[in-house]
């Protein structure tokens, strides 16, 4: 029987990580559109989550009560420490909504190379984020570990991408301002990478 609940709690959590990632695409949509009203349905998606995560949690320790053998034990206790993975990446895409949306009130304009660079960013740690979410669902281990074996190249890029445009201000190529909103973008999507990758980390164990 605890199987079957651990098995239908392991669905919930999927599609908990399947919202986080679609708030993901809609911040980036928002931030190169300029569109506010994707923004506010990340927002909203965030309360949502953050409602379903709180859920997970309280079934999940319910469930840890009733576990008898060390693999439903540990079969558990991923299922709680990737709900609160999932819960950040939701915290993050608000963190990005709230720069982003402080871009658009201020007009705060990014260089081409700035945007080009996000860009790159971004779509290597939303394709390594929906890789994470489709192994997890197969639990397919080989195949996690090469995933977190390719995505170590993000935290270089990241820091490749932050003293590139550190070099932009200081040349004076882009204003305090706008280089404060784009390295904190770097910083909120490079912690996303994280937090999608401690996923894997968990169940690969």
């Amino acid at each position: 029987m605890i199987e079957k609940e651990i098995s239908a709690l392991k669905e919930r959590l999927i599609d908990a990580a399947e919202e986080a990632y679609q708030m993901l695409s809609k911040v980036f949509d928002g931030f190169i559109e300029h569109r506010k009203d994707l923004l506010s349905e990340v927002l909203k998606a965030e309360e949502k989550l953050n409602a379903e995560i709180a859920s997970l949690v309280t079934t999940s320790v319910d469930l840890s009560k009733k576990a008898t053998s060390e693999q439903e034990k540990k079969k558990v206790a991923i299922l709680l420490d990737n709900s609160g993975e999932v819960e950040r990446i939701g915290d993050h895409c608000q963190d990005l909504v709230e720069r982003i949306e402080i871009k658009i009130v201020e007009k705060l304009l990014f260089s081409e190379d700035a945007v080009e660079e996000y860009r790159d960013l971004f779509g290597k740690v939303e394709g390594f984020f929906r890789r994470i979410i489709d192994a997890y669902k197969s639990e397919d281990r080989q195949r996690i570990g090469q995933i977190l074996k390719e995505g170590k190249v993000i935290d270089n890029l990241t820091k490749d991408y932050h003293n590139r445009h550190v070099d932009r201000l200081v040349k004076g190529i882009c204003p305090p301002r706008a280089a404060n909103m784009f390295l904190d973008m770097l910083d909120f999507t490079n912690r996303i990478y994280h937090h999608a990758a401690r996923i894997g980390q968990k169940v690969k164990k």
